[in-house]
């Protein structure tokens, strides 16, 4: 009966252990399923489809619209894996949003947003329940040609609930032209 209750003592505690998994752990394993994604998507390509919208721009105010042409792809990369890209265009800005799935799961999203001289970079490391754990950006300042200043770790609640509601709405836009 001693070596049951140890036994039963053990698996208890195995499983509270994991399912209490630390942020630290979190994005460890999150760094290893973004170094497999890239590396599946790299050797293998995944299966992908690809589509595009034409928007039109008035940058001047003048009603002469200019045209841009985004571009989104989507891919299963096997082993539970799949990315999305998507690359979208204005008037002497882009925004490309990079997310990653495992298992149907978002847990990473890349953005990196350009315009004039100004340069953003974001990454959204995602817990299991799907709410943000970790918020990092880094700029340029606006230099033109200035190399990414260090990442800053975000901890304004309301900017990193600002940060998922937006990634989740354009992700949703984007899931929809796939009928993801």
């Amino acid at each position: 009966m001693k070596h049951y209750y140890l036994f039963t003592t053990l698996i208890v505690l195995c499983n509270l252990s994991s399912f209490g998994q630390s942020n630290n752990d979190r994005i460890s394993a999150i760094k290893t399923m973004y170094t497999e994604a890239n590396r599946l998507e790299t050797t293998q390509g995944g299966v992908c489809d690809e589509t595009s919208e034409v928007v039109s721009d008035d940058p001047w105010g003048t009603g002469e619209l200019v045209e841009f042409t985004n571009t989104y792809k989507r891919c299963d990369l096997g082993d539970g894996f799949t990315v999305i890209h998507a690359e979208e265009f204005a008037y002497e800005a882009n925004y490309q949003i990079h997310y990653y799935l495992k298992n149907g799961k978002l847990f990473f999203v890349f953005e990196v947003s350009n315009a004039e001289c100004c340069s953003d970079e974001s990454r959204g490391y995602y817990a299991e329940n799907g709410t943000i754990i970790r918020l990092l950006n880094r700029n340029n300042d606006c230099e033109c040609a200035a190399d990414f200043g260090e990442n800053k770790e975000q901890t304004d609640k309301l900017l990193i609930q600002d940060h998922q509601k937006r990634y989740r709405e354009e992700f949703d836009r984007i899931c929809a032209m796939f009928n993801y």
